[in-house]
This record gives C-alpha cells, structure tokens and sequence, in this order.
C-alpha cells in the first residue's frame, strides 16, 4: 500500500466511537500501531515524539510544531450528542463551569458558548459526574459518557448545534495531525494511507454499530444515526472555515482554565 518500512508508523488516536471510522482498518495494517487513549493522552504522545501522527484535538492547531494532514476530520454540522453542556442554571447565568479535562477543544468550545448567551464563567477541570452536586452551574461532558450523562435528566446545550447556530458552519472537533518538519514525501505516504483508512472505516459502520450496541452504549440504530447523520469525516471548504473561526475566537478569549 506504499507505507511499508520496517519500523511500523506509530498512530495515537482517540478511542470514542466518533474516532473509530477514521482509525478501524489502521489498527488491522502491520504499517500501523496504534495507541489509543482520551484527547490529552493523544496530544501528549505527539508532543513527547512517541506518536508519528495523531487523532488531535482541534485546539493543537495552536501548537507550533504542528500540522494538519489528510482529508479525514472528525466534525459536526448540526447536533452532535456526544459534546454537551449539562445546565443547572440558564445557560446567560452560569458563573461556574466545569469542564472535563480530557479534551482542550471542548472545553475553549463550552466557554465561547456560554460567553454567547452572556456568561462570564469561571472554568475548571472537575469531573462532570459530581459537579452539579458540588455545586457548579454548569458541566461539560464528552465522548462516549455524555451518551448516559444525556439520560439523566438535566437541561443541555449541544455544542456543536450551538456553534452551527451562532456562525452557520460546521465544528471541527478532531484532525490527524503530525509534526510540521515531516518531509512532503512522509506527509503524502501517511495523508494517502489515512484517506485510505478513512474510506474503509465508513463502509464498516454498520459493524461499528453493532459492537456500541453490544457493549451497551447505544442501540444499534442509535449508533447507525450518530455515525452517519451525527459525525462528518470529510474535511471541506465549509469545515476549514468552521476551523478558522473556532481558531480564532480561541485566540480572543480571556483568562485560562483552571487545571487539576
């Protein structure tokens, strides 16, 4: 396939089930080993040069010494139901946000949507299963546990429709990314071999969907409608874009997160 050598290239990906299309076939490719672990996980492996490429959060874009690379994304044009703000509190009165501390995207994405409505939260790591009880107004939730968190019964906003409301475009909430002095030669081979991968995950979907069901994380149709209807994986013109401006308004924000 033009990316065999005799050191496997070494990906670290996102293990959620909105990443698996993009990484499924790679993980069978002996080119390929692949680690997976949460967003921080994946970001701190490329950064230390344990990861040849990785399933980065959008945010890392900010980094220097780091590029996009291939045609896959993992982005939302409308509601996503896996990034999610749980309220207790209108959302213009929230003065105290929690964010789960795996993914640096959503949580900068939390805050420029509540900042939306009017809020000026104060932002810190807590984990989103406690912090309504321990009283902050609102808590972030991500990846496969905002599937049961949106069960519990407390208002939320969907983060990815509050974005496509609020600029009209698409959030890109995940790119393959590698370090920016790959040569041209490397950056094709692997942009080739993703693109590749990315194709043949989406024709594996409905067998993705039936392994989430099985682990009882959703239904069988509720994993086909996420996995189709939910997540987009082809990064366009309309997704560059929606990148550009979440970029951006990450840029003008105040203040840090306060980190555990």
């Amino acid at each position: 396939m033009g990316t065999r050598r005799l050191t496997p290239i070494r990906a670290s990906v996102v293990g959620y089930l909105n990443a698996r299309p993009l990484w499924d076939a790679l993980a069978e490719d002996d080119a390929f080993d692949v680690r997976t672990g949460v967003p921080s996980e994946v970001t701190s492996r490329l950064a230390a040069g344990e990861a040849d490429v990785a399933l980065v959060s959008s945010i890392e874009l900010l980094r220097d010494g780091v590029r996009r690379i291939s045609g896959a994304c993992i982005a939302s044009d409308g509601p996503v139901t896996s990034v999610l703000v749980a309220l207790a509190t209108a959302p213009g009165r929230v003065r105290r946000l929690a964010v789960d501390p795996s993914s640096r995207t959503s949580q900068r994405l939390a805050e420029i949507i509540l900042r939306g409505y009017g809020a000026e939260p104060e932002v810190e790591e807590h984990d989103p299963a406690t912090a309504l009880q321990a009283g902050f107004d609102a808590a972030l939730v991500i990846g496969d546990p905002a599937f049961a968190f949106a069960k519990k019964g407390y208002p939320v906003l969907d983060l990815a429709s509050e974005w496509g409301k609020t600029t009209g475009l698409p959030f890109v909430f995940g790119v393959w990314a590698a370090p920016a002095e790959k040569s041209p030669g490397e950056v094709g081979i692997l942009e080739d071999a993703l693109d590749r991968a990315r194709d043949r995950g989406l024709e594996r979907i409905p067998e993705m969907a039936r392994r989430a069901a099985a682990s009882g994380l959703l239904s069988e149709a509720e994993a086909r409608v996420y996995l189709t209807r939910r997540i987009r994986y082809r990064f366009g013109e309309r997704e560059a874009a929606g990148l550009r401006a979440y970029l951006d308004a990450v840029r003008a924000l105040p203040g840090e997160i306060r980190r555990r």
